[in-house]
Parts: structure tokens; C-alpha cells; sequence
């Protein structure tokens, strides 16, 4: 993962330049109690980590961010289920993290579109319809996309 980030921020600074768009996804409330935080700011990339719980299953999420773009993993550790733990490269569009997934579940590698809403210091899926594109699943419409349904991640301490 680290040889996205070499690749990301001379994109980046390019990027920036031209990604100033107004969010466009509808305005959601979400309310979770905030846990530890943990922001690495170096030379303005921040690392944000976040974790839910259902049950016994955990979903932890990475976010390396620098301005309007990010990367990062996102697991899903399902204790009875086949996991789910790959990498993403995505958008920031206001508060909603728009962007590919690459995973590994059940040995075979998939990709589909995720969406967050990073909102104070919560993270909370979104859920929407999607069509396979190119090989992948990718929502039928951003504008229709729906954080109310989703996990509430809270901000934790980011492993070192």
C-alpha cells in the first residue's frame, strides 16, 4: 500500500487544483459516541482509524488522507463468515469518502464501489443500489445513497 501513496500525492497536489466540487450526496445525521483518536499529520496527510462492532463482528477502517483524496483498508471480520480485508483509493466530496474497493473474501479477489460519511468522530457506510461495471459493483447513483441504514464507526486509536 505504501507504493500507492508514491503514486497518489504528485496526484494529488494536481488534483487539488481542479477538485474543488460542492458535495452532492443528500445530508444524512448520525450520532455515535466518540472513542480514542488517533491523527498522524505529516506534512498534511492525516490518518484517521475507525472501528464498529455487531455482535461478535468486527469492521475496522484506515483513512490516509491528504486534501480531497485518500487511501486506506477496510476489513470486515465476520466470526462466522468467510472475511473480507483489502485496500481502497477514493474521493473526498465534502464529508463523503467516494471510492474503490479491492478485497480478498473466500480466496478470490473483487472490487466494489464504497461510500462513507466521515461526520465528527464517526464513520458510517453507505448503502445504495449498484450494477456491475467493468468487473466491479459501483452505485447506480451517488445521489441516491443511504448512511441512515449503516454501522456506526467510531474514531479509534490507529495501530502503530
Amino acid at each position: 500500500m505504501k507504493h500507492h501513496l508514491l503514486i497518489i500525492v504528485p496526484i494529488v497536489i494536481l488534483l487539488t487544483s481542479c477538485n474543488n466540487q460542492p458535495k452532492t450526496l443528500a445530508e444524512t445525521n448520525s450520532s455515535a459516541d466518540p472513542t480514542l483518536t488517533t491523527e498522524n499529520n505529516r506534512q498534511g496527510l492525516v490518518t484517521t482509524c475507525y472501528m464498529g462492532l455487531i455482535g461478535k463482528d468486527t469492521m475496522l477502517l484506515q483513512v490516509r488522507r491528504f486534501d480531497n483524496v485518500a487511501t486506506g483498508e477496510l476489513s470486515y471480520l465476520f466470526r462466522e463468515k468467510d472475511r473480507q480485508t483489502g485496500e481502497f483509493d477514493a474521493r473526498i466530496i465534502g464529508d463523503t469518502l467516494i471510492g474503490e474497493y479491492i478485497f480478498d473474501s473466500e480466496g478470490t479477489s473483487s472490487s466494489r464501489q464504497i461510500a462513507f460519511l466521515l461526520k465528527g468522530d464517526t464513520a458510517v457506510e453507505g448503502y445504495g443500489e449498484v450494477e456491475e461495471k467493468n468487473g466491479g459493483m459501483v452505485f447506480t447513483d451517488l445521489k441516491k445513497i443511504e448512511f441512515g441504514k449503516g454501522l456506526n464507526l467510531n474514531k479509534v486509536a490507529c495501530p502503530n
